[in-house]
């Protein structure tokens, strides 16, 4: 009886995944958050997130903290999101790719690592959050190079200049873009919202599968029962 159970919940969660089909909750926590990120995404998308980046939004769910990656659309906090996971890193709004400076910045503070980061809620984390959302405004176009920001300096050291780490990723790193859209009154696809950066799943592990797909569990059968 376990057995099939186990075989229908992951049936469901890759038929869930395949169709990128999943409701989250973008909130801000006190602490975590200078005004744009840290955002909190609720349930936990992707893998390979250190201790640290994993906190309960305002309800109480357990989300991981991201950020934005463009500033011509704005985003609703709290509030509840369609998000599909785009592993090419492409945000859907722009059609531009994220950068291997973003990608190699969000892998390090994802996991925990990320040097001169203050992982501490309270004031010392919502000033590093401050200076890595603009690094990564920087890396992606949306603003300009008119401040000292030490997470920028050192995508710039690793990669050697500004232009080389504003090249395309490329999937050098684990990190793809979250497509985020409104949901409309019938649970459709609305309007496009910020997208954020999102660690991406193991390819070889049905229980991330799950973990993205349990989420939008109940939608899918009512769905499948309609």
């Amino acid at each position: 009886m376990k057995k099939i159970l186990l075989t229908v919940l992951v049936a469901t969660a890759v038929a869930t995944f395949q169709a990128g089909a999943i409701i989250v909750t973008v909130d801000q926590v006190a602490g975590y958050n200078a005004g744009d990120g840290e955002f909190n995404i609720a349930p936990v998308i992707g893998s390979g997130y250190g201790a640290s980046d994993l906190y309960n939004n305002n309800s109480g769910g357990l989300g991981f903290g991201t950020f934005c990656i463009n500033r011509s659309v704005s985003i609703i906090v709290p509030g509840q999101y369609n998000a599909t996971v785009i592993p090419s890193g492409v945000d859907p709004v722009s059609g531009n790719q994220i950068s291997v400076g973003t990608a190699w910045l969000f892998l390090q503070f994802a996991q925990g690592s990320l040097a001169g980061y203050n992982y501490t809620p309270g004031v010392g984390r919502v000033n590093s959050a401050y200076l890595l959302q603009n690094a990564i405004w920087v890396l992606e176009g949306q603003i300009g190079n008119n401040f000292a920001d030490v997470f920028l300096a050192a995508a710039i050291t690793r990669f050697g200049s500004l232009a080389a780490a504003e090249l395309d990723n490329n999937q050098q790193f684990g990190v793809g873009v979250l497509g985020l859209n409104t949901v409309t009154a019938n649970g459709g696809v609305g309007a496009p919202a910020q997208p954020m950066l999102t660690l991406l799943p193991d390819g070889g592990s049905v229980l991330i599968l799950l973990g993205m797909g349990l989420s939008g569990l109940a939608v899918f059968a009512r769905k499948f029962r309609a």
